[in-house]
């Protein structure tokens, strides 16, 4: 009796869906959308909320500068004074990076127009802190970092439209007024988010070009970098990038990797005596 009741309802139902097929049709689109939307939104989910660097990011700290009253500073950056005085903890192996772009002109290519592009001032270890695969050769070393010397490493894309065939380890090329010599390419690296550094868009294109962070000092006003300035800082002569390290304005960030409690404890030790002198000089 079910069962003839079941093919009976079955039955009737498609002679109505029959009688009525543009809206049958409007239906079947209207139910594909939504349940196309659905996935797509959750296939968003699970892209966004993905962790960007799961074997370490437990490890991974940002060093954040606060205000008065236990508050983050807006520009949660650094002076170029504080970053380095930071950085004297050997232990904690602190990154400095900063954000800028510049004009790049491949040497190799001279009749090329020139290109604008994302340029990242950081420190040596930025590659190995935020697992940044390398194509060929490697980073520069510690003397490198410590002069800033003209030397580069560029992302897999960069690399390729400005060097095509001829390889990039060896080449030079001009970017702020300096010629700089390529010593590493990286593999194909985009993490998303780009939480090393949001401030020009969690998902913002990969940086182009890798350089030492006091290199900067010898750029010329083709190069910027992205800098705030809070009330009563000096940025001796114009708003040039080689003139920050020597400014009271604020454009560096910084991380670190801590691997255990200890570690932490240590490093949190440090930046309360750091304050607290900082605080008794006024």
């Amino acid at each position: 009796m079910n069962g003839n009741l079941l093919g009976y309802f079955l039955r009737l139902a498609f002679r109505n869906l029959q009688a009525s097929r543009w809206m049958t049709v409007l239906i079947a689109v209207t139910l594909g959308i939504g349940i196309g939307a659905s996935m797509l939104s959750l296939s968003l989910l699970h892209v966004l909320s993905a962790d960007p660097i799961p074997s370490k990011s437990e490890r991974l700290f940002q060093v954040t500068p606060f205000a008065k009253h236990g508050r983050i500073a807006p520009a949660a950056a650094f002076t170029y004074r504080d970053a380095v005085s930071l950085s004297s903890d050997t232990q904690a192996r602190l990154v400095i990076l900063a954000a800028g772009l510049s004009t790049f002109r491949s040497t190799q290519t001279d009749t090329a127009p020139p290109r604008q592009v994302r340029v990242r001032y950081t420190t040596r270890h930025f590659f190995d802190l935020f697992d940044a695969p390398f194509l060929a050769g490697s980073t520069w070393g510690d003397r490198e970092d410590a002069d800033g010397a003209p030397v580069a490493v560029l992302s897999n894309e960069l690399a390729q439209e400005g060097f095509a065939d001829a390889g990039a380890i060896g080449s030079s090329f001009r970017l702020g007024g300096v010629t700089f010599r390529v010593i590493g390419v990286l593999a194909p690296w985009r993490p998303a988010p780009r939480y090393y550094d949001l401030s020009i868009g969690a998902y913002a294109p990969a940086d182009d070009v890798y350089i030492p962070l006091n290199a900067i000092k010898n750029l010329n006003d083709s190069a910027f970098a992205s800098f705030s300035c809070p009330p009563g800082a000096i940025l001796p002569g114009s708003a040039t990038a080689a003139r920050l390290p020597t400014s009271n304005c604020v454009w560096l960030t910084a991380w670190t990797q801590l691997d255990d409690e200890h570690k932490q404890q240590s490093f949190r030790r440090f930046l309360d005596n750091y304050l607290a002198a900082q605080q008794h000089d006024g």
